[in-house]
C-alpha cells in the first residue's frame, strides 16, 4: 500500500518534506507531495502551465508552488507566464470533509454546503503570486488554449468530470507532459482508470506513489479523439480489460487487491452480480495472506464495503423478482 517508485531520476518520493508543506493539511501522503514538489522544481521547464485540480485545502498547489520557486529556470518560467500554477477547486464542504476537519484538530465552525475558500487561499498564501485560483464546478470551467505541461488530477469523482476534464484540458497537455492521477490504484471511481487505459498508446507510465500514477504524454490527443465516450461506446468485456490494465500497471499486491475490489463494484454497479460474486472469490482466493493477515485494515475495510455491496444487489434483485 505504501509503494513509492517513480521512473524518474530527478524524483525521489522517499526524500524527506519540507515542513512548510507538511503544515497544510491534505488527504495525500507526504510521499505523493515530494512528488509533486519535485515535478515542479526538476522537471517543469516553462512550456506549458500546470494543472492543479481538486486540490482541497490546497497541499498540491502548495507543492506545485513551492517547486517553482526552487527550479532553476524560475525567471523564465515567470516570465512567460505571469500565474503558471492554474488550480481548480470546487471549494463547498462536504459531509466527509467536515469529518476529516474534526479528525485533524482543524478548527473552524465547518458545515456541508458552506464554503471553504477563505481557509483555501490562507493555505496557498506563501505561492500566490504563482497560483490563479478558479473555484465552482469545474465542468463549466473553458480553457483557453494555453499549452499544458503538468496535469494534476485528484477531481474526477463522478463520469460527468471525467469526461468534462477529457474534453476541456486534455488536448492541451503537450508531448512530453505529465499527468498524475490520484485516484489510480485504489477501489474506486472505475472510470477514472477507464478512460486513462483507453488512451494507453499515448502514454508512457513512470510509476506510482501509493494510490497516484504518473503518466508522459508521448503522443498528444487531439480535441476529435475525445469527442467519444469510452464509457458509453466500450464493451463490458473491453472496460474489464482495461481495469486489470490499469490495476497491473502497480508492482504493489495490496493495491492489485484494492483495484480488483474496485472492479468487483464495477460489475455489480453494471448488474452483473453473478461475475461480481466470481471475481470477489476469485480475488480473496489470489491474495489470501493478504486477508489473512491484521496489518491490512483498510484492505479489509474495502473487502467489507465490497461484499456488503453484493449482498444489497443480491437482496434488490431478489426483491424485483
Amino acid at each position: 500500500m505504501h509503494t513509492a517508485r517513480i521512473n524518474l531520476p530527478s524524483i525521489n518520493p522517499n526524500s524527506p518534506l519540507p515542513l512548510l508543506l507538511q503544515a497544510v493539511p491534505s488527504m495525500m501522503s507526504q510521499r505523493e507531495r515530494r512528488m509533486l514538489l519535485s515535478l515542479a522544481e526538476f522537471e517543469y521547464r516553462g512550456k506549458g502551465v500546470i494543472v492543479d485540480a481538486g486540490v482541497f485545502c490546497g497541499g498540491s498547489t502548495l507543492c506545485f508552488g513551492t517547486g517553482i520557486a526552487l527550479n532553476a529556470r524560475r525567471n523564465a518560467i515567470m516570465k512567460r507566464w505571469k500565474r503558471p500554477v492554474r488550480t481548480y477547486e470546487f471549494g463547498i464542504i462536504n459531509p466527509s470533509m467536515v469529518r476529516f476537519f474534526e479528525r485533524n484538530g482543524i478548527e473552524g465552525d465547518w458545515k456541508a454546503g458552506e464554503s471553504f475558500t477563505d481557509f483555501l487561499r490562507s493555505n496557498i498564501a506563501p505561492v500566490s503570486d504563482k497560483v490563479e485560483l478558479t473555484t465552482g464546478d469545474i465542468c463549466n470551467a473553458k480553457w483557453g488554449g494555453e499549452p499544458i505541461e503538468i496535469m494534476f488530477l485528484d477531481v474526477l469523482k463522478s463520469e460527468q468530470i471525467q469526461l468534462a476534464v477529457l474534453r476541456e484540458f486534455m488536448p492541451s497537455l503537450i508531448e512530453g507532459g505529465f499527468l498524475v492521477h490520484q485516484d489510480y490504484f485504489y477501489d474506486g471511481l472505475p472510470f477514472v482508470k477507464i478512460v486513462q487505459e483507453h488512451f494507453a498508446d499515448h502514454f508512457e507510465f513512470l510509476g506510482e506513489v501509493q494510490s497516484s500514477a504518473l503518466f508522459r504524454l508521448v503522443r498528444p490527443i487531439s480535441a476529435e479523439q475525445t469527442h467519444e465516450d469510452p464509457l458509453a461506446t466500450l464493451s463490458l468485456a473491453r472496460q474489464l480489460e482495461l481495469l486489470d490494465q490499469a490495476r497491473d500497471r502497480s508492482v504493489d499486491p495490496a493495491r492489485h487487491l484494492m483495484c480488483d475490489f474496485g472492479k468487483v463494484r464495477f460489475l455489480v454497479e453494471s448488474g452483473e452480480i453473478d461475475l461480481a460474486r466470481a471475481e470477489m472469490a476469485e480475488a480473496e482466493a489470489r491474495h489470501a495472506d493478504l486477508l489473512g493477515s491484521d496489518s491490512w485494515p483498510r484492505l479489509h475495510a474495502s473487502q467489507r464495503v465490497t461484499a456488503n455491496r453484493i449482498r444489497l444487489a443480491e437482496r434488490n434483485a431478489m426483491a424485483v423478482a
